[in-house]
C-alpha cells in the first residue's frame, strides 16, 4: 500500500533540506573569508614577503659562499692578499721562475696540512704560517709540474728516512727534482729579531726562500764550492753556504789534507783555518789552480781573523801570488765610520778596479775585525794583483796585544782588507782565469751580518764567487724581507682595550640587540 504524503510535508522537507545546504554553504564562507582576508591582509604580505627575502637571501650567500670556497680552492689567485706587504702574493721575480719550471717538482711541507692551514706550526712564535701553504698554492696553479705534499713526521717518520744527513723539523721544507734537492728549515723562511726594549719583529723570507729553491733544484749544472773542514776552521759557513746554495751554487765539504778535491769544483774555500797547510796540501791547490785540462774559471779564498796562529806554508802560498797578509788588525778613528759603538766594526768600501757585478753597488758593507794585506806588486809572472775592499783612510792597524796608543792613531791610512789575485789558464785554445782571494774579515761571513737586510755583504759575497768562477748572475734570487707583525696604527694599550672590550665586544651587540627589538615590534603592527 503507497503511502501518501501531505504536501504541506514534503514542502516543509524540502525547505529543510535547502535550509541546511544554505548553513553548510554559509559555514564554509564563514571559514574561506578570514583565510582570504589574512592573506590579502598588509601584515600577511609583508611578514611573509619579508621571511621569504630573508630566507631565500640566506640561501643565496651560503651558495655563493661555497662556490666562492671552492673557486678559492681551485683557484687560489682568486683569494685577494689584504695583507701589508703582499705576504700572501708570488712577486714577479718569483713568478718568472715557476712559470720556468719544466720538470716534475715536488714541494714537501713537512707538517700536516691543517696544521699548515691553521697557523699551529710556529704559532709559539707568533708566526702565520700559512702564508707557505698560500703561495705554494698559487705556484702549482700557476705551473702544473709543480705539486704540493704535506708530510707530518709524527704520524709518517719514515718519510725523514729518505733524508738522513738532514735535520729535518716540523715546518721545514724539502724541494726535490730528479736531480736533485733543497732542505728549506724553517729558520730560513722565517727571521725573528729582538731591539733593547724587547719588542719582537717577525721577517718573512718565504717568496724568495722558495724561489731560490726551485730555482736551483731545476737548473741543470751548479757551480760546486767546496769548503775544507781539515785545519780546525774558526769560521762557521753555514751562512755563506746558504747564501751561495741560493745563488745557483752547489756547495759540499771536503778535506784538503785526506780527501781528493771534489769533482767540477770551481772554488774552494779555506773558512780561517787553525793550522796551517802542509806542502802536500799546497801542492795539491797549485795542481787545482794551474790545471789546463779544465777549461772552466776556478779559485781559492781563504778568510783570516786577527787570533790565527802563523801559517807559514799558507802564508808563502799566498806571497806566490802577490798577497801578503799582515799579524795586526784595523780600527776606525772617526765614529761616523763604525757600528756598535766598536771601532772594529768597520764601515768598508768596494773597490772598482774590478768589476763583481754591474748591476750591483755596495754602498753599505761592515767588516768587523780585519786582518789587512799588502799587495806585493801589481803584475808579476803572469800574476796580477788588485784591491777589492777598503777601509777608510781614517783607519789605524793595531797589533795583537797592544792597545791604541797616540802614535798608532796619529799613523792613519786606507787599509786593503780583500785582494784578489789572478792569472790566466788556457784550455783548448780558451783563455781561463784562476783566481785567489784573501779576506780580512771573518765575521763579515757570519749570520746575522752577511744574512741582513740592512748591509750588502750578502749581495758582495754571491757576486764574487760568481766573479771567481766565471758564472753569471742569472739564477740569483733577490732576498725579499717583509716584516709581518706590522701595526699599522699606533695607539696607547688602554685605548686598544676599551675598543676591544667596550665597543666591539659590549657596544656593538648592544646596538644589534636593540635594532632588532624595534623591528619585531614595528613588523607585529603591521
Amino acid at each position: 500500500m503507497k503511502s501518501t504524503k501531505d504536501p504541506q510535508e514534503k514542502a516543509a522537507q524540502k525547505a529543510a533540506k535547502k535550509a541546511k545546504k544554505e548553513a553548510v554553504k554559509a559555514q564554509k564562507k564563514a571559514f574561506h573569508k578570514p583565510l582570504k582576508e589574512t592573506l590579502r591582509s598588509p601584515k600577511f604580505r609583508h611578514g611573509t614577503a619579508a621571511n621569504v627575502f630573508t630566507v631565500g637571501l640566506l640561501a643565496v650567500l651560503v651558495l655563493l659562499n661555497v662556490f666562492a670556497s671552492i673557486l678559492v680552492q681551485k683557484y687560489p689567485s682568486l683569494n685577494l692578499d689584504m695583507t701589508t706587504g703582499g705576504l700572501n702574493s708570488l712577486s714577479d721575480t718569483t713568478k718568472d721562475v715557476v712559470k720556468n719550471v719544466s720538470q716534475e717538482t715536488d714541494i714537501y711541507i713537512l707538517a700536516s696540512e691543517a696544521q699548515v692551514k691553521g697557523d699551529e706550526i710556529l704559532s709559539n712564535y707568533g708566526i702565520k704560517y700559512s702564508q707557505v701553504a698560500n703561495l705554494c698554492a698559487k705556484m702549482t696553479e700557476m705551473n702544473p709540474n709543480i705539486k704540493i705534499s704535506y708530510k707530518d713526521l709524527d704520524t709518517d717518520p719514515s718519510f725523514a728516512s729518505g733524508y738522513s744527513s738532514e735535520k729535518l723539523s716540523a715546518g721545514d721544507i724539502i724541494i726535490k727534482t730528479a736531480s736533485r734537492y733543497r732542505h728549506i728549515a724553517y729558520t730560513d723562511l722565517f727571521n725573528i729579531s729582538s731591539d733593547y726594549t724587547g719588542s719582537t719583529a717577525i721577517y718573512s723570507l718565504v717568496d724568495s726562500t722558495l724561489a731560490s729553491a726551485i730555482n736551483n733544484v731545476n737548473a741543470n749544472t751548479l757551480p760546486i764550492v767546496a769548503f775544507d773542514t781539515g785545519h780546525q776552521e774558526q769560521l762557521d759557513t753555514t751562512a755563506m753556504g746558504k747564501i751561495l746554495s741560493g745563488s745557483n751554487f752547489e756547495t759540499k765539504s771536503f778535506s784538503l789534507l785526506t780527501d781528493a778535491i771534489p769533482d767540477n769544483t770551481q772554488l774552494i774555500v779555506l773558512a780561517t783555518p787553525s793550522n796551517d797547510l802542509t806542502t802536500d796540501e799546497v801542492e795539491k791547490l797549485e795542481s787545482y789552480l794551474k790545471d789546463s785540462s779544465r777549461a772552466v774559471d776556478r779559485g781559492l779564498a781563504v778568510t783570516f781573523y786577527p787570533n790565527q796562529s802563523a801559517m807559514p806554508n799558507l802564508t808563502a802560498l799566498l806571497k806566490e801570488w802577490g798577497i801578503e797578509p799582515q799579524r795586526n788588525y784595523v780600527a776606525e778613528s772617526n765614529s761616523q765610520k763604525y757600528l756598535s759603538q766598536d771601532p772594529t766594526y768597520l764601515l768598508a768600501q768596494a773597490q772598482s778596479s774590478v768589476t763583481l757585478n754591474s748591476n750591483h753597488s755596495y754602498n753599505l758593507l761592515i767588516a768587523p775585525a780585519s786582518v789587512p794585506f799588502n799587495l806585493l806588486f801589481s803584475e808579476q809572472n803572469g800574476i796580477k794583483t788588485y784591491s777589492l775592499m777598503k777601509t777608510s783612510s781614517t783607519c789605524y792597524a793595531l797589533s795583537m796585544d797592544q792597545q791604541a796608543t797616540g802614535e798608532e792613531k796619529n799613523n792613519q791610512q786606507a787599509f786593503d782588507i780583500a785582494v784578489l789575485a789572478q792569472s790566466t789558464v788556457s784550455s783548448n785554445g780558451n783563455d781561463y782565469h784562476a783566481n785567489v782571494v784573501a779576506l780580512g774579515s771573518s765575521p763579515f761571513f757570519v749570520d746575522g751580518i752577511v744574512n741582513s737586510s740592512t748591509f750588502n755583504n750578502s749581495t758582495w759575497t754571491a757576486d764574487l764567487a760568481r766573479y771567481m768562477t766565471g758564472s753569471n748572475d742569472s739564477g740569483t734570487i733577490p732576498t725579499k724581507s717583509v716584516q709581518t707583525n706590522t701595526m699599522d696604527i699606533s695607539i696607547p694599550a688602554g685605548a686598544i682595550h676599551f675598543l676591544g672590550i667596550g665597543v666591539f665586544t659590549l657596544l656593538i651587540p648592544m646596538c644589534f640587540a636593540v635594532a632588532g627589538i624595534v623591528v619585531y615590534r614595528k613588523r607585529r603592527r603591521l
